[in-house]
């Protein structure tokens, strides 16, 4: 759904306003009945604040551990607050706790969709479950399949090395790589331990609803900040249009001169789910189309191009979505705090007024936002690539597969040069290392290839010559891989050597240009 039809929808709510105060204070009778028995909410005789100030409350300070929010399908992300009741409201403000500081603020925009925030957050929060928890449960189910544990149903007729006697193939490692690692990833988010999170604050979660303390909690968002360590900004298009996400950036940069600021676009974690679901689906219809005599042919493989319908509409969104990374550059370069969007004219004037009292100025702070907070936040998210772990994921269903066909060679007695040249040139280099460039290109042609066509026709066009682009490198690669491999070990060993040295070098000078 469009951005800017959602955000009518919302109301056109800011980032931690949330909150229509306006509806809370019509309907104070109402929600005071329903917090006088809730023995979380601070006292009521407390005045609420008028001013946007950045010493923290500690009465109001809460925070909630990043997990319970994405538990239950992410069931605090998926509604605004200024959408639900007020009982619905003090449910979620009961989990979280009472706290003297913060690991992470999460500031966002609530007329973006929840979902995306809840794809982003859940592959930010799991990576290393799913990773770990994927190596763990290949390598069982590995055992446990050459150990005759597990069921192999299926044959396989390769022809790798000389090697063509018939196989047995089972479907297990396949199976529980591709599915146990998300569910244990779910699991972990519902694990009742506190050290496994770290602890946050979301708006929905963390802000008494007693309309006395709405408007006291909104208003000391800036002190929250000032002992946070991380703010972390869920960027989507409308973010830098939001006066109320524009304050956070400015109260925290305020409060913590030397503090953590992250951007993490939302576009990039719903690439890697929707690339990440592509590959287990084509590696599966793979595995499946080569089972059989004779299952080593080119023919066998036609149904695992199926998925590949899907590259150019994935190519084109991800295209889109780097026009609206291009965008934000010139929003940074041409920002102006006055043109900022707030629903509240009452909180407007607050939040000009404290900017100017920390900036000097309007001005001062426009000539802030547009010099060295840019050069600060623009960019990681220039930066043509994603980060190493996310790679490793998109690795992972092409993997798995493989293992699962190692698994078939051993049953099979294939000899150890052949095992060995499927595991070191087929697993390492062709399946975790190669890809890895496949990746990384495609991140590539998509960002630079962003801006559309000045006709409009032309643009999926456009579209279809990247992908066009990234299956000849598929094809191309994939093909010299299966030469070099099949030549022998030492070839294999050659071959992921060499992969690993590129690998190095451009992992290194991602890292340097990072620290610069």
């Amino acid at each position: 759904m469009d951005e800017t039809h959602e955000m009518d929808q919302m109301g056109e709510m800011d980032g931690t306003n949330g909150f229509d105060l306006a509806e809370v204070f019509q309907k104070s009778d109402e929600s005071t009945r329903g917090f006088e028995s809730n023995p979380t909410s601070p006292k009521s005789t407390v005045k609420s604040s008028q001013s946007l100030r950045l010493e923290p409350d500690f009465e109001l300070l809460r925070g909630v551990r990043l997990n319970y929010t994405l538990a239950k399908g992410g069931h605090v992300w998926r509604h605004s607050p200024g959408t639900l009741a007020l009982q619905q409201r003090a449910k979620l403000y009961d989990l979280s706790q009472p706290t003297f500081d913060l690991d992470v603020f999460v500031s966002h925009c609530w007329a973006t969709s929840g979902w995306r925030k809840i794809i982003s957050l859940f592959l930010q929060s799991t990576w290393h479950v799913l990773l770990v928890s994927w190596i763990v449960v290949v390598l069982v189910t590995f055992v446990l399949t050459v150990e005759d544990v597990l069921p192999t149903p299926f044959v396989y007729q390769p022809n790798f090395m000389g090697f063509t006697e018939v196989c047995p193939m089972g479907c297990g490692i396949l199976a529980a790589g591709s599915f146990i690692p998300t569910l244990l990833a779910v699991v972990w988010l519902h694990l009742p331990c506190p050290s496994l999170s770290p602890l946050c604050f979301v708006d929905a979660a963390c802000i008494n609803q007693d309309p006395e303390l709405v408007r006291r909690g909104v208003y000391g968002i800036g002190g929250f900040l000032s002992v946070t360590r991380e703010l972390r900004v869920l960027w989507s298009e409308p973010y830098f249009s939001r006066l109320w996400c524009v304050f956070e950036l400015a109260a925290y940069r305020k409060a913590n001169p030397r503090g953590k600021i992250t951007l993490r676009p939302l576009f990039m974690e719903q690439a890697v789910l929707i690339l990440w679901s592509a590959l287990c689906l084509a590696n599966i219809l793979f595995h499946f189309s080569r089972t059989g005599y004779e299952g080593a042919t080119v023919a066998s493989y036609t149904p695992a191009l199926i998925p590949l319908v899907f590259l150019p509409p994935c190519v084109h969104g991800l295209r889109r979505s780097y026009v609206k990374k291009h965008r934000l550059v010139v929003e940074m370069q041409e920002f102006d705090v006055r043109a900022a969007g707030c629903r509240s004219d009452v909180d407007r004037e607050c939040i000009h007024s404290a900017i100017a009292d920390w900036y000097s100025s309007l001005d001062q702070f426009n000539a802030f936002v547009r010099g060295p907070l840019r050069q600060e936040l623009i960019p990681p998210i220039l930066s043509a690539s994603i980060p190493l772990h996310q790679t490793l994921l998109l690795v992972m269903p092409g993997t798995t597969m493989h293992l699962e066909t190692l698994a078939g060679l051993w049953k099979g007695n294939a000899p150890t040069d052949a095992l060995l040249s499927w595991a070191v040139g087929m697993i390492l280099g062709a399946n975790v290392l190669l890809p890895s460039f496949g990746v990384w290109l495609a991140i590539y042609l998509c960002n630079f290839f962003a801006a559309p066509c000045s006709r409009r026709w032309a643009d999926p066009l456009q579209s279809l010559a990247v992908s066009v682009c990234m299956l000849l490198f598929v094809v191309l690669s994939s093909a010299a891989s299966n030469r070099l491999v099949s030549m022998g070990l030492w070839y294999s060993i050659g071959w992921t050597s060499a992969l690993l040295v590129l690998f190095t070098i451009h992992f290194v000078r991602k890292c340097m240009l990072k620290a610069i």
